[in-house]
């Protein structure tokens, strides 16, 4: 039983026209007992009239509630086949570089050796650093004894190899703090192995944007999967991500050593 006042339940629409047809048939009752008017014939018609409208009334009310469920049903499956979207993505589905940070004046990365990141966007790299934007980039430390016995998931892992090509990934960054004076270059390293690497996009100011390449057993940035985080969308997913990498990470990483830099 409702607990709303009657007041209430008979100002709905709904319940409206049905309490005016109601009326009608108790008004057409005392007619008939109170005078003689009325035929008992005409009498019968008026109760089938008012019945037969109670009945359209109901019907018409059921189809606008079944027409009005079927819409909400027909909205929530819209969104639910919008925000099924893939979770993964394959290296052909992320942006170029120069696409990706269109619109941004700051990219931080952190992840392994960044060999691929640093050496295959060598030129934009430099048009970026040359327009006074930032880079912010957190490799592995190639000092690290744990890199001997550790085992990196990335493809046929070998210490010297993954030792090299971190030292080659500074190298070249080192190149550009030479070849631009001024350059807004940022580079820490850090002894906790990569479980994936991390870019955030404008991490200055808060961040607008997030891509994830997960590091898999045996595999690299072609075959593993990524994932896309717009902080528009993902709340509270972005901010862990980016006060785990962008501020606690970058704060316990330590500087690239002036003999690199």
């Amino acid at each position: 039983m409702s607990d709303k006042p009657l007041t209430q339940v008979f100002r709905k629409k709904d319940n409206l026209v049905s309490l005016v047809i109601a009326f009608v048939a108790f008004l057409v009752a005392i007619l008939g007992l109170f005078t003689s008017s009325i035929s008992t014939s005409s009498l019968l018609a008026a109760v089938l009239v008012v019945l037969g409208l109670l009945a359209v009334t109901n019907v018409i009310e059921r189809e606008a509630r079944l027409d009005q469920t079927e819409r909400k049903i027909d909205d929530i499956v819209s969104q639910l086949s919008s925000a099924r979207c893939t979770i993964f993505l394959g290296a052909k589905d992320i942006p170029p570089l120069d696409d990706y940070l269109a619109n941004a004046d700051e990219l931080f990365y952190a992840g392994g050796h960044l060999w691929n990141l640093v050496h295959g966007n060598a030129n934009f790299l430099r048009r970026w650093l040359r327009g006074g934007r930032v880079l912010k980039l957190i490799l592995q430390d190639p000092e690290n004894p744990g890199l001997r016995s550790v085992r990196m998931p990335c493809v046929n892992y070998d210490h010297t190899t993954y030792v090299r090509q971190i030292r080659d990934t500074l190298q070249m960054l080192a190149e550009f703090k030479k070849e631009i004076p001024g350059a807004k270059l940022e580079v820490r390293l850090t002894a906790r192995a990569p479980t994936q690497s991390v870019s955030i996009v404008d991490g200055h100011r808060g961040g607008t944007d997030m891509c994830m390449l997960l590091h898999l057993p045996e595999s690299d940035h072609g075959t593993g999967p990524f994932i896309r985080l717009p902080r528009i969308e993902s709340g509270g997913w972005f901010d862990l991500f980016y006060e785990r990498y962008y501020e606690r990470l970058w704060d316990e990483a330590s500087p690239m050593p002036d003999s690199q830099g």
